[in-house]
């Protein structure tokens, strides 16, 4: 089976689990599939130099052929619909390469892939041609909904609509966001598949050593790192850092930290909180109580590695608890 993966987000300065969703789902699939059947098209900055396309546009790697589309790095991190959606979807010019493809399906993470498959339906399947054939109908298209946008903010609703109503198939990360598309799409048929495991992840805690793995570091975190977006109920955490602090529960043994890579209005908002609420507490010089860039696997574990309890708000997710650490 030979398939074409639309995402905004992919191994261009990855900003969100988004991206990490999709590098873990496509390299899932590569192991699944013969060499040769998987045709990534995802946007990147502009100003991204990362220069190992064959021709500016065109890449490959692990047996996957990658499309980029340059955008404006201005609208760079953002998933919403201020991020370069439409950008993305014009700057698919010359789709020859895709068409010899021949791909017998098509899968869209979120609406804003929505645009880019309308593109390359109008380019390779055209409604009508002066060929005496039927003209060639696409194949299936496949919406993998990562996040449901409209659920606190409805200026989406009209775009996931529409991705929603194009789709032969819906799949959803949890039954709350099914039950929703459902509900007000009128959408079906809706299959719900939970997020695997990150193999990077996997990967890097395999070759901790069994005993001794955090080679006498000590574990006096509390940590949130969730993306602060309203469904993430992020404020959650924050209200118990508020608490805490009143009770004077933070010392060297018990020290906080956010990470909030995320720029919107909601998150700053939280992280103002935050910082008011633990601007009393001393840390070691290098160590940040907010941290602002999105983090790798690597960085996590050493995150982790200091952590005592790991704190995951957001009550629809299978991972919602208070993860301690020993």
């Amino acid at each position: 089976m030979k398939i074409v993966f639309i995402t905004y987000e992919f191994k261009y300065r990855t900003f969100s689990g988004n991206g990490v969703l999709a590098q873990s789902t496509i390299r899932g699939l590569a192991k699944k599939l013969s060499d040769d059947e998987i045709f990534v098209i995802c946007a990147r900055p502009d100003d991204d130099d990362d220069d190992d396309d064959d021709d500016g546009m065109y890449a490959e790697e692990e047996n996957v052929r990658i499309m980029s589309v340059r955008v404006p790095k201005q609208k760079w991190g953002k998933l919403d619909r201020s991020c370069a959606y439409e950008e993305f979807a014009n700057g698919l010019l010359d789709l020859a390469k895709l068409l010899e493809f021949n791909a017998d399906v098509y899968m869209g993470v979120d609406w804003s892939s929505a645009n880019a498959f309308k593109r390359i339906v109008e380019q390779n399947y055209p409604s009508s041609s002066s060929s005496p054939l039927p003209p060639l109908p696409p194949p299936p298209f496949v919406y993998l909904n990562y996040r449901v946008f409209t659920l606190h903010d409805d200026t989406h609703r009209k775009l996931e609509e529409e991705i929603s109503q194009v789709a032969d198939l819906v799949i959803c990360l949890c039954k709350t966001d099914a039950k929703f598309i459902s509900e007000q799409f009128k959408k079906s048929p809706i299959v719900v598949i939970h997020p695997p495991l990150r193999e990077d992840v996997k990967t890097l805690a395999d070759q901790q050593p069994k005993q001794n793995s955090t080679c006498g570091r000590r574990r006096n975190l509390l940590t949130c790192v969730v993306r602060l977006s309203e469904e993430k109920e992020p404020e959650r955490f924050i209200e118990l850092v508020e608490h805490l602090a009143k009770i004077d529960a933070f010392n060297e043994d018990l020290v906080p930290i956010l990470v909030a890579p995320s720029k919107t209005e909601y998150a700053e908002a939280l992280k103002k909180r935050f910082r008011e609420a633990t601007k009393t507490i001393s840390t070691q010089e290098e160590e940040q109580l907010v941290i602002e860039e999105f983090l790798d696997a690597k960085q996590l574990a050493d995150l982790y590695s200091r952590t005592k309890i790991n704190v995951h708000p957001c009550r629809k997710d299978g991972t919602y608890a208070f993860n301690i650490f020993f």
